[in-house]
């Protein structure tokens, strides 16, 4: 008998052993093709998980960009200059001046 017949044998303990074995072969190939698809899920997953977080964080550095820019106009607006500096300055040191003349008089005049 060629093994051909046999596999093909209906009675034959080779086609009983065939069909257990092709059986555990199914199993498995069903077992893996489930793992690859929860694989392919997972990874879809964590890739997509990234960008979200890429995305929050771009999206923070963004807010934190335009409150640094609001700040920075609001300096330019509001600061000094190096004239008007010097100029009040001038103004509290004859004031000063004038304190101290008069607290000198004070104590002369005791």
């Amino acid at each position: 008998m060629s093994s051909l017949t046999t596999y093909l044998d209906p009675d034959s303990k080779k086609q009983e052993n065939l069909g257990k074995t092709a059986g555990v072969f199914l199993y498995i190939e069903t077992s893996v093709r489930i793992m690859i698809e929860s694989a392919i899920s997972a990874s879809i997953a964590v890739i997509t998980g990234g960008f979200v977080l890429t995305n929050r964080i771009y999206r923070k550095i963004d807010i934190l960009d335009k409150r640094i820019d609001q700040i920075e106009l609001s300096m330019a607006q509001d600061y000094v200059t190096k004239s008007e500096l010097v100029d009040v300055l001038d103004r509290i040191e004859r004031q000063m001046l004038r304190v101290e003349t008069k607290l000198d008089k004070l104590i002369i005049d005791r």
